[in-house]
């Protein structure tokens, strides 16, 4: 580790405690992902310090070079210190083990373990304290959120933090000395257990004898299939069964919620989709020898998880899922239509997650972050990239709302949506090229029953939808469309049935361009011998058992319900 580095520090919500977000090692790259946090307006305020090693000392000096937001109180005396541990007991406890978890993660990737089988084994915590430094750096993150939630000095957080630490690691030696710690095996299984039960901490020393377990174990898989295979044979003394099932849930949770174990389980996986679509999986115990590269350790975890054995555990896995889904990387890297593929496939899979372990709200709010980098222009224009002409664009757009959520998702990506619709390449493509005006119009009118059948705001909606309706208007002004059908030598009876034929083939898009043709309909209608030119018009289709005057006069009435004239008549008839 280089003597300078720098951490960054999130509050998420004002007046709460700063947390550690990362450590990184340059000075942009700090500034820039805190920048990204501010942007992503989840946090309440950040914060980056500079921590500069003293080789005298071993200790860092602490300077802030950025904040935005959260609180800036002065610091309160040292007598004001109080550590979110009392005694040496609350070290092992979960808040603890997740700071730990925190502080010491390329630690504990290194060494392929959990805070948890850290703290129960004497050997690492030998290792560690031999260190100096990396201990002293820990402590130093610790004490530098502390004092910055509660304004004392970070000196004596960190005297009383190594006073704690001490005392904690104390204990361990000692009991790993007097041979307190039996090392578990399948076989004495029972036996450590019943040792231990009657102890007023049989969970620590249960635990230290699965940690002890591990110490001869070289991979996650070995270790999840060990625990697993614990399980299958808890027994059935409700105390006993209690403190496994505790402890077992303690290892596999801070599994499920660190990076490398759990990817080591999940294998290689290049794609972040991909990796989160076997962790859903697992999360739904849907994982067996017969799915493509499923590791003996997913397999074993996937039949307890489908059993809900593992409370704490599925409830870390969702966590991380969600975690990863609010996180910044992509679904698939350089494939914008497998991200939006991945999205909407992942997004189906968690609704089944959806329950007592991982909340819905907090599914539907992961989602709806991740639509937020759907609909930013770069990203918008790598997924039109290769549609080069204003009706593909337009499609493109239309399937990409099918996949956002969110009403301001929504309604940004209706902001792309719109330009296009009324812009003068759109107009062109459709109203000065060549081709039957119909099929035209009926390619117009399915995007308009698109813009109809999507999820976007009501007003931007209208607004789409006037847009379309405006473009076909042109499209039949130009082709002369009801000019031509008016200027036949046939009778209006005739042409009003041309127009409702039409307008009830989905050739003529809702709105101003509809109502011309009603309007044009009504008007057939009220001239003179309309009924009798009418029983002279060719029906479309004879029934069996009908003369060719009924057909036509049943096609004729069921027209203008369908069609909506009928009550448009009806309206102006009252009206007037």
């Amino acid at each position: 580790m280089s003597n300078i580095h720098y951490e960054i520090f999130i509050q998420k919500k004002k007046a709460k405690d700063w947390t550690l977000h990362e450590a990184v090692d340059g000075r942009e790259k700090a500034l820039k992902k805190a920048g990204q946090l501010v942007k992503q307006s989840t946090v309440a305020g950040v914060r980056v310090m500079k921590e500069t090693l003293e080789p005298d000392t071993g200790n860092y000096l602490s300077v802030a070079i950025f904040q935005e937001g959260g609180s800036t109180e002065t610091k309160r005396d040292k007598d004001d210190v109080q550590l979110p541990c009392f005694k040496p007991q609350d070290l092992f406890s979960i808040h603890a083990r997740a700071t730990i978890t925190r502080v010491l993660e390329d630690l504990l990737d290194r060494e392929g373990m959990t805070a948890k089988e850290l703290i129960h084994r004497a050997d690492m915590l030998e290792s560690l304290q031999a260190t100096g430094t990396v201990m002293q750096h820990a402590i130093q993150k610790i004490a530098v959120a502390q004092s910055t939630s509660d304004n004392v000095p970070v000196a004596e957080v960190m005297k009383q933090l190594t006073v704690l630490i001490d005392q904690a690691m104390e204990r361990v030696f000692v009991d790993e000395r007097d041979d307190a710690f039996v090392k578990l095996t399948q076989e004495n299984f029972h036996e450590v257990l019943t040792q231990v039960a009657d102890k007023s901490d049989s969970e620590y020393y249960f635990s230290a004898a699965i940690a002890k377990a591990f110490s001869s174990m070289e991979s996650w898989t070995d270790k999840v299939q060990f625990l697993v295979a614990l399980l299958r044979n808890l027994p059935t003394e409700e105390d006993p069964r209690a403190i496994a099932l505790i402890s077992i849930d303690d290892f596999v949770s801070e599994i499920m919620a660190g990076s490398a174990g759990l990817d080591d389980l999940m294998g290689n996986q290049e794609q972040l989709g991909d990796a989160l679509m076997i962790m859903a999986d697992l999360f739904l115990g849907r994982i067996d020898e017969k799915k493509a590269g499923a590791t003996p350790g997913l397999v074993a975890l996937s039949s307890q998880f489908a059993e809900d054995k593992l409370p704490n555990s599925k409830t870390a896995l969702g966590q991380r899922i969600l975690s990863e889904l609010n996180g910044p990387r992509r679904f698939c890297t350089n494939d914008v239509d497998k991200e939006v593929e991945a999205g909407r496939t992942l997004a189906m899979r968690m609704v089944l997650c959806q329950g007592k372990h991982v909340a819905l709200e907090d599914i539907l709010e992961a989602f709806t972050n991740r639509s937020k980098r759907l609909v930013i222009t770069e990203m918008v224009n790598e997924y039109l990239e290769g549609y080069d002409e204003p009706d593909q664009q337009i499609q493109r757009l239309m399937k990409l709302e099918e996949n956002v959520i969110g009403e301001e998702n929504k309604r940004r990506l209706g902001g792309f949506v719109m330009p296009l619709l009324t812009g003068h390449k759109t107009e062109a493509f459709f109203v000065e090229q060549e081709g039957p005006v119909l099929r035209r119009l009926t390619e117009i009118t399915k995007l308009q029953k698109e813009v109809t059948d999507s999820s976007f705001a009501d007003n931007q909606k209208q607004e789409m939808q006037d847009a379309i309706d405006t473009i076909a208007g042109q499209v039949v002004t130009k082709a002369k469309l009801f000019e031509a059908i008016d200027g036949r030598k046939v009778s209006n009876a005739d042409k009003a049935m041309s127009f409702l034929r039409i307008l009830n083939s989905n050739v003529l898009t809702e709105g101003e361009l509809s109502r011309k043709a009603r309007v044009q309909i009504i008007k057939y209608i009220q001239t003179p011998n309309f009924s009798k030119d009418l029983m002279q018009v060719d029906p479309s289709k004879v029934p069996d058992g009908s003369d060719k005057s009924q057909a036509v006069m049943s096609e004729f009435k069921s027209l203008m319900q369908e069609t909506g004239t009928g009550e448009m008549l009806n309206r102006n008839t009252s009206a007037a």
